[in-house]
Protein backbone atom coordinates (compact mmCIF):
# COMPACT_ATOMS: atom_id res chain seq x y z
CA UNK A 1 0.00 0.00 0.00
CA UNK A 2 1.16 3.14 -1.12
CA UNK A 3 1.92 6.28 1.54
CA UNK A 4 -0.33 9.54 1.82
CA UNK A 5 1.88 11.84 1.72
CA UNK A 6 0.24 15.23 0.75
CA UNK A 7 0.88 16.48 4.12
CA UNK A 8 4.30 15.60 3.38
CA UNK A 9 4.45 17.70 0.48
CA UNK A 10 2.88 20.28 1.75
CA UNK A 11 5.18 20.92 4.60
CA UNK A 12 8.22 20.59 2.41
CA UNK A 13 7.00 23.15 0.17
CA UNK A 14 6.10 25.92 3.26
CA UNK A 15 9.31 25.19 4.62
CA UNK A 16 11.61 25.72 1.27
CA UNK A 17 9.06 28.95 1.06
CA UNK A 18 9.31 30.00 4.86
CA UNK A 19 13.00 30.32 4.03
CA UNK A 20 13.11 32.35 1.11
CA UNK A 21 10.12 34.39 2.05
CA UNK A 22 9.76 35.61 5.70
CA UNK A 23 6.25 35.74 7.06
CA UNK A 24 4.80 33.57 4.09
CA UNK A 25 1.98 31.06 5.99
CA UNK A 26 -0.54 28.08 4.21
CA UNK A 27 -3.15 26.30 4.59
CA UNK A 28 -4.41 22.91 2.97
CA UNK A 29 -8.12 24.24 3.92
CA UNK A 30 -9.31 26.91 1.72
CA UNK A 31 -10.71 30.39 2.40
CA UNK A 32 -12.55 32.98 0.80
CA UNK A 33 -9.39 35.27 1.43
CA UNK A 34 -6.07 34.07 3.08
CA UNK A 35 -5.76 35.16 6.17
CA UNK A 36 -2.24 36.61 5.92
CA UNK A 37 0.25 37.61 3.32
CA UNK A 38 2.11 36.32 1.85
CA UNK A 39 0.75 33.11 1.63
CA UNK A 40 0.01 29.58 -0.01
CA UNK A 41 -2.84 27.25 -0.44
CA UNK A 42 -1.92 23.56 -1.29
CA UNK A 43 -4.77 21.19 -2.12
CA UNK A 44 -5.26 17.53 -4.02
CA UNK A 45 -7.03 18.29 -7.32
CA UNK A 46 -6.90 14.53 -8.60
CA UNK A 47 -4.43 11.48 -8.68
CA UNK A 48 -6.80 9.11 -7.23
CA UNK A 49 -5.72 6.41 -10.14
CA UNK A 50 -3.50 3.83 -8.49
CA UNK A 51 -0.58 1.59 -10.15
CA UNK A 52 -0.57 -1.93 -9.20
CA UNK A 53 1.54 -4.52 -9.80
CA UNK A 54 1.12 -7.49 -11.26
CA UNK A 55 0.11 -9.23 -8.07
CA UNK A 56 -2.77 -6.91 -7.52
CA UNK A 57 -1.07 -4.92 -5.03
CA UNK A 58 -0.86 -1.02 -5.17
CA UNK A 59 2.72 0.13 -6.09
CA UNK A 60 1.77 4.07 -6.60
CA UNK A 61 -0.47 6.53 -7.09
CA UNK A 62 -1.08 9.19 -9.88
CA UNK A 63 -1.19 12.33 -7.59
CA UNK A 64 -2.17 16.36 -8.30
CA UNK A 65 -1.82 18.99 -6.66
CA UNK A 66 -2.78 22.70 -7.21
CA UNK A 67 -0.71 25.54 -5.13
CA UNK A 68 -1.75 28.98 -5.31
CA UNK A 69 -0.04 31.92 -3.85
CA UNK A 70 -1.14 35.05 -2.86
CA UNK A 71 0.79 38.24 -2.03
CA UNK A 72 0.21 41.44 -1.66
CA UNK A 73 3.63 42.49 -3.26
CA UNK A 74 4.85 41.65 -6.58
CA UNK A 75 7.38 38.98 -5.52
CA UNK A 76 4.46 36.42 -6.23
CA UNK A 77 5.95 35.06 -9.51
CA UNK A 78 9.25 34.57 -7.28
CA UNK A 79 7.68 32.80 -4.86
CA UNK A 80 6.06 30.36 -7.47
CA UNK A 81 9.50 30.21 -8.94
CA UNK A 82 10.53 28.86 -6.19
CA UNK A 83 7.89 26.94 -5.29
CA UNK A 84 8.56 25.44 -9.04
CA UNK A 85 11.86 24.47 -8.41
CA UNK A 86 10.86 22.77 -5.48
CA UNK A 87 8.14 20.64 -6.93
CA UNK A 88 10.70 20.17 -9.90
CA UNK A 89 13.54 18.78 -7.29
CA UNK A 90 10.53 16.26 -5.61
CA UNK A 91 9.93 14.74 -9.32
CA UNK A 92 6.87 16.85 -9.64
CA UNK A 93 5.65 17.64 -13.25
CA UNK A 94 4.56 21.43 -14.08
CA UNK A 95 1.20 20.97 -15.84
CA UNK A 96 0.05 24.85 -14.95
CA UNK A 97 1.69 27.67 -14.24
CA UNK A 98 0.46 31.33 -14.53
CA UNK A 99 -0.53 34.12 -12.87
CA UNK A 100 -4.16 34.72 -12.05
CA UNK A 101 -5.81 37.86 -12.34
CA UNK A 102 -8.15 38.46 -8.56
CA UNK A 103 -10.90 40.32 -9.95
CA UNK A 104 -12.07 40.89 -6.25
CA UNK A 105 -9.36 43.20 -4.84
CA UNK A 106 -6.95 44.18 -7.66
CA UNK A 107 -4.23 44.49 -4.50
CA UNK A 108 -3.76 40.76 -4.25
CA UNK A 109 -1.52 39.05 -6.99
CA UNK A 110 -2.01 35.59 -7.13
CA UNK A 111 -0.29 33.19 -9.09
CA UNK A 112 -1.31 29.19 -9.87
CA UNK A 113 0.39 26.07 -10.20
CA UNK A 114 -0.39 22.45 -11.01
CA UNK A 115 1.77 20.04 -10.42
CA UNK A 116 1.51 16.16 -10.78
CA UNK A 117 3.49 11.96 -10.31
CA UNK A 118 3.55 8.87 -9.85
CA UNK A 119 4.21 8.63 -6.56
CA UNK A 120 5.64 5.24 -5.09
Amino acid sequence: MVKDRMNHYYTLLLESLQDAYIGIDGSQKYTLSPPSFPYMYFKQIGGGGSIETLSGTEDGIELAIEIRLYSKKSDVRNMANTAREWAVGEGFHIDYFSPEDNISDISINQFILRISKTDV
